[in-house]
């Protein structure tokens, strides 16, 4: 599945953000995303995939990072299933 729409998805729904206003160098700062949207971020993005966010992920700067972290999170997850 991929994984940008639903991030994208995602801002919109949480901070009602343009999604034609983000692009993959956007920085999570410049979204206005805190530590704790973050965090809600993922859990949404964990409830839509079905894979648990590892509980020491690396802090993103941009959504890139973001789209990056939650990728890996898919390849951890179809590797136990394998």
């Amino acid at each position: 599945m991929d994984v940008y729409p639903i991030i994208l998805d995602a801002l919109h729904k949480r901070y009602d953000i343009a999604v034609e206003s983000v692009t993959p160098e956007t920085t999570l700062e410049s979204l206005e995303v805190d530590s704790l949207g973050l965090v809600e971020l993922m859990f949404e993005v964990e409830d839509k995939l079905g894979v648990p966010a590892p509980e020491d992920f690396p802090t993103p700067v941009t959504i890139a990072d973001l789209v990056t972290i939650v990728e890996t999170m898919q390849a951890g997850r179809q590797g136990q299933l394998a």
